[in-house]
């Protein structure tokens, strides 16, 4: 039954895998260590484990957290589906002009289907980032690599916190329903934080609310 619905795609596009449960180390520990073994190139795992959500919505599970510091690979978080008949998927890249969000939106350009997607961009100016600096930068990206694209810049108001615009922003009744947001961890503003058990405020904001 757990294999049920990656079986609705054809045999050449997947394999399962049963890893036998290995002594000393957790469940989310094996796991990390299983997506480096098999040089896994992302690795999707679900916002609420097999036993539900929290209480509490705004607490990021253990093991997602540590998979999302600790894996090797791209993480997607999945939180909820929302299913569009004949239309393809609405990309988002958070792009703060550090080095990790434009990798960050190079990895999602090699997943976009060019033909039918749409992958757009934002940048939230905290004073320090130029606007024009990544939209012209981000505008090449999207001419060489052929995507349909859209950048949106949003300047923000003293006093105003980066993660709130961008809750605000995906929250406006007039921004389109997007089906991924990417998040490059540890952007512009990321200081070495103690063993660096720290996803980053903006990403870990984001993916609570």
């Amino acid at each position: 039954e757990y294999a049920e619905p990656i079986t609705q795609f054809p045999p050449s596009k997947y394999s399962l895998r049963w890893e036998k449960r290995v002594e000393g180390i957790t469940t989310k520990e094996q796991m990390v260590e299983v997506t480096e073994k098999i040089q896994a190139s992302y690795l999707f795992i679900g916002f609420h484990g097999r036993k539900g959500p929290k209480e509490d919505p705004t607490v990021l599970g253990t093991a997602v957290n540590h998979m999302s510091l600790y894996s090797h690979c791209p993480v997607f978080i999945m939180k909820k589906k929302i299913l569009r008949a004949g239309q393809g998927l609405k990309w988002l890249v958070l792009v703060d002009g550090s080095d990790k969000s434009y990798m960050g939106l190079e990895e999602t350009m090699k997943l976009v289907d060019k033909e039918q997607d749409s992958l757009d961009v934002l940048t939230i100016d905290m004073g320090d980032i130029p606007l024009d600096q990544v939209k012209k930068k981000t505008t090449d990206m999207f001419i060489k690599g052929g995507t349909k694209s859209k950048f949106w810049g949003i300047k923000n108001e003293e006093g105003a916190v980066c993660h709130d615009k961008i809750l605000g922003f995906l929250n406006d009744e007039n921004t389109p329903t997007y089906d991924y947001i990417v998040i490059s961890s540890k952007g512009s503003n990321y200081y070495d934080h103690q063993k660096g058990e720290y996803v980053g405020s903006v990403a870990e904001r984001i993916i609570k609310q």
